[in-house]
């Protein structure tokens, strides 16, 4: 309990010097030396700040940083090299998440700003008047596309333009929700930190955030959840690392004698943790190391409770305290190593696949599926189910370990689609695709490479389909019948 209250005092303390700081008006556009004393030995190099605060995880592309910082959000374009304020003007930013459609959303300190949350969608700030006045402790977009915050008042979530509080923590004194996260099958847990005070510990959600069941970890304080590929979840408190195998229902302990600060696992499920063990260091550890810690600390001077996060391209950044103010590092190279992609058919004996093997980020890996007699290649699909191309001939961008199958079906006894075929003409099509010989209610479906749908009717004697406002490129029309299915490679000029 004592902790708790300092922790307070000292959060109070930093707010007031940094509402102090923020009314000097200045301009972020300068270059930074990523240098060490030894760089052959550190695994961490200092981002040099200027002076400025880091507050936050940083936000990522491929080819932008975004970090957040008592001033608002400054971005990179080359690597950290240099930085550029974006805004919003005299905002302490608290966390920073990227949108589906790339849009930026920031949690900002109400204290400095009318909203907790704003939106940049690269040309400028939109508020979105979440008007609480409590600083945004946690962000995830869900996977039905909502909004889902959570601060010292509760968890709210934003659809449709309209925010609503889905949980209240208002009447718990020094509760917050520290940590979201989605797993893949859509249950989204919420952590909430200094709740082993009321019993809370972790919360679960089966509707998108709308409403809350409490499902464990209530002795524990401080948790930041994470998950592995094969959506096993990680919770990092300060009673040590727990693990939990259905998706937040119950939990086993994994790691003890740590007090843990931040939590965050790669695409090859390393779990990078950063703790108090033998002072403050940050480790790494893998299931099929039986989770021994390997401390990774070379150049970096720890002092306080650390963050991590992580950019697509595998780079760990980490931010800590010093005094009042906050420092960013950034590992010297890409943790990633190589990724898998593996391939299966589907029938197994009904085609051949090629294109498995080991890759780095940003490969693009060339797959190939050839039928055998008597079946038809239809698509390929991730191990999320998702049909991510209907090309036979595939190159795949690869950021994690893959499992792809590709989809067969047997050739059915309707004559078969061919691009001499008299049933569908022209092809290549620039406006209409006259369609022949189908009979009432077959369903034709027509994909772009990417395998996505972008017309699906039922044939009712049809004149012919508009390919006029589709883009040029290649496409795959799929007719599905009582004789089976038959997929066809068109060119829209």
């Amino acid at each position: 309990m004592k902790r708790k209250l300092f922790t307070l005092i000292k959060m109070h303390a930093s707010s007031a010097i940094t509402f102090v700081l923020i009314f000097f008006n200045y301009t972020i556009s300068y270059a930074q030396n990523l240098t060490k004393s030894n760089p052959a030995d550190d695994f961490w190099i200092e981002i040099e700040t200027s002076g400025e605060n880091y507050q936050s995880p940083v936000a990522r592309t491929i080819d932008t940083v975004y970090a957040g910082t008592e001033h608002g959000v400054v971005m990179s374009t080359d690597t950290c090299k240099t930085w550029q304020s974006i805004g919003p003007i005299h905002c302490y930013i608290s966390l920073l998440c990227l949108t589906d459609n790339g849009d930026l959303i920031a949690g900002c300190d109400p204290w400095y700003n009318g909203s907790i949350i704003q939106k940049w969608d690269g040309i400028s700030w939109t508020n979105m008047y979440l008007n609480d006045y409590n600083t945004a402790k946690s962000i995830i977009q869900a996977s039905d596309g909502s909004l889902i915050v959570g601060n010292s008042n509760g968890i709210f979530r934003f659809d449709n333009g309209i925010w609503r509080k889905t949980y209240n923590l208002s009447n718990y004194l020094l509760a917050e929700v520290e940590s979201l996260l989605e797993l893949d099958n859509g249950v989204i847990l919420a952590a909430i930190s200094n709740g082993d005070l009321y019993h809370i510990g972790i919360l679960r959600s089966t509707d998108h955030g709308i409403s809350w069941e409490h499902v464990g970890l209530s002795d524990t304080d401080h948790i930041v959840l994470s998950k592995n590929s094969e959506n096993d979840v990680y919770a990092a408190t300060d009673n040590g690392i727990f693990i939990s195998l259905d998706s937040g229902l119950t939990w086993n302990i994994l790691i003890d004698n740590i007090i843990s600060y931040s939590s965050l696992i790669d695409g090859n499920d390393v779990i990078y943790v950063s703790c108090h063990k033998n002072g403050e260091e940050i480790y790494r550890t893998t299931a099929s190391d039986n989770y021994v810690l390997d401390n990774i600390n070379q150049g970096i001077n720890l002092i306080g409770e650390e963050r991590l996060s992580m950019s697509e391209d595998g780079y760990l950044f980490a931010y800590y305290k010093d005094g009042y103010f906050n420092k960013l590092y950034r590992s010297r190279e890409s943790v990633y190593s190589e990724f898998s992609v593996e391939l299966v058919a589907e029938p197994a004996d009904a085609g051949f696949v090629n294109g498995s093997g080991y890759y780095l980020f940003g490969d693009r890996a060339q797959l190939n599926a050839s039928p055998s007699n008597g079946f038809q290649f239809v698509c390929w699909i991730n191990q999320d189910g998702d049909t991510i191309s209907c090309d036979p001939d595939y190159r795949h961008f690869v950021t994690r370990n893959n499992l792809i199958t590709a989809l067969f079906d047997e050739v059915s006894d309707m004559p078969e689609f061919s691009s001499n075929s008299t049933l569908i003409w022209p092809n290549p099509v620039s406006d209409v695709l006259s369609i022949d010989g189908l009979h009432d209610n077959d369903i034709i479906t027509i994909y772009d490479v990417t395998g996505c749908m972008v017309y699906r009717q039922s044939y009712h004697g049809n004149t012919g389909i508009n390919m006029s406002t589709l883009n040029s490129g290649i496409y795959f029309m799929s007719v599905e019948s009582v004789s089976g299915k038959s997929v066809l490679k068109l060119v829209k000029q």
